[in-house]
């Protein structure tokens, strides 16, 4: 059993990821067992299940599992889709995180798994005794997600027939494939990818997979993009921020510096340098163009622990007259609404960059030299890519600088209508027949 003094040191080491499920201000470093096992509970994972009693006789049992928030966006449409499937017999969810969190919240008719254990792993392998899981499939997380479990022992310790990795992003594979552990891992029938694009990019991060894993089956949260009457959509999203007609609104979306820092070697406050220089080119460009109106909307991370020093940032900074800073963090607007208020995107490397062209607007990665942005650039995707990124979608750029990303403004205005038939590729369809198969 661990000490308290490991379980301190455990907290200390992963307080990204635990404090926003926490909330705001709160202190994350405990006194005494008790107030560690607290912060632990709502960290650790848990499984849930849901029974389909409408299921086939020869349907087949699927455990899924997420960690972050982007995971669960996958997620949710799955889970969706399998609770009412004949072919699924029954569904379990390996969830932490905010995304268990989320789970918690919307599938209220999954019933928490807990048996005589106190610890989990006994009783996921006594659940997978009783109920014989067929099919496992993991979803992205950045950092010590569930998915480790399925990855490692998915098909070895609960002995599933088949294993899948659902890669609905264009940022990577996660972080066991960078830490070298693909070899060790049990057998991926498919690594699934939302486009040719991201099937080229896991290839170059990891060329010891073979290409025949990576499958285009498209992306469940790019489905789900475009609404109903999106134009009414946009205004209602528009007004909540208080933006009129003609403002162009520039989103950044943040980062998490310490993950970058782990995962691609780049500076230590790779986020908050991004953002400084990018709202120091801003204000630049707002003042050469004083006959437009701009926005800048800052949407931290939800597990970013610097993310009051953004805000404080941009707080102090002397902006001109046409160019306002607003919030527009999880306690003010939904992501949705954020990105349908917003005509362009800019980040380091997040999926919303390549979000924003599916509904016409310009997203621009933030390369930036000097140990930041163009270090993550050159580690996912290569220049190869990134040309033929820019030549297949005219609407997605690469800044290398806050001059270049001046220059790249300048052609940027209001964002055209969203048809609501933009973005329909059913990919949860073919998702669920391909793990049902």
């Amino acid at each position: 059993m661990a000490s308290f003094e490991d379980e301190k040191q455990f907290i200390s080491h992963h307080a990204p990821e635990i404090k926003p499920l926490l909330g705001k201000g709160e202190n994350l470093v405990p006194n005494n067992e008790a107030e560690a096992a607290k912060v632990l509970e709502e960290y650790e994972n848990r499984l849930y299940s849901l029974e389909n009693p409408n299921a086939n006789p020869d349907a087949k049992r699927v455990l899924v599992t997420a960690n972050d928030p982007g995971a669960y966006n996958t997620l949710k449409p799955l889970l969706e889709k399998l609770t009412l499937d004949p072919r699924c017999r029954g569904v379990a969810a390996l969830v932490s995180g905010l995304a268990r969190k989320n789970l918690e919240t919307e599938f209220k008719n999954m019933s928490e798994v807990q048996d005589s254990s106190p610890l989990l792993m006994p009783d996921i392998l006594e659940f997978s005794a009783q109920k014989e899981i067929d099919v496992v499939v993991a979803t992205l997380s950045s950092l010590n997600g569930p998915e480790s479990l399925a990855l490692f022992g998915g098909k070895s310790s609960l002995k599933a027939k088949k294993l899948f990795l659902v890669a609905d992003g264009w940022g990577g594979l996660g972080s066991q494939f960078t830490r070298g552990n693909y070899p060790v891992m049990d057998n991926i029938e498919a690594i699934t990818c939302p486009d040719e694009v991201a099937k080229k990019m896991f290839h170059h991060q990891f060329p010891g997979i073979s290409e025949k894993k990576f499958e285009v089956l498209g992306s469940p949260v790019v489905d789900g993009l475009v609404v109903e009457n999106p134009e009414k959509f946009i205004n209602q999203a528009r007004e909540k921020f208080g933006l009129d007609a003609d403002t162009i609104a520039l989103i950044y979306y943040g980062d998490i510096s310490a993950g970058s820092k782990e995962e691609y070697g780049t500076d230590e406050a790779i986020n908050e340098k991004t953002f400084t220089k990018t709202l120091e080119g801003l204000i630049k460009f707002a003042r050469e163009n004083p006959e437009h109106e701009y926005a800048l909307l800052l949407r931290p991370h939800p597990r970013d622990p610097n993310k009051e020093e953004l805000f404080s940032l941009a707080g102090r900074a002397n902006l001109p007259a046409n160019l306002r800073f607003i919030p527009a963090g999880n306690d003010i607007a939904s992501i949705q609404e954020t990105r349908y208020a917003g005509d362009v995107a800019l980040s380091i490397c997040s999926t919303e960059n390549f979000f924003a062209p599916r509904l016409g607007r310009v997203s621009v990665f933030l390369a930036y030299g000097e140990n930041l942005g163009g270090k993550i650039v050159d580690q996912i995707y290569g220049q190869e890519i990134v040309a033929e990124m820019e030549k297949a979608e005219p609407l997605m750029r690469f800044a290398g600088s806050a001059d270049q990303l001046k220059n790249i403004l300048k052609n940027c205005g209001r964002a055209p209508k969203i048809e609501e038939s933009a973005v329909k590729n059913n990919a949860i369809k073919k998702i669920c027949d391909r793990i049902l198969d």
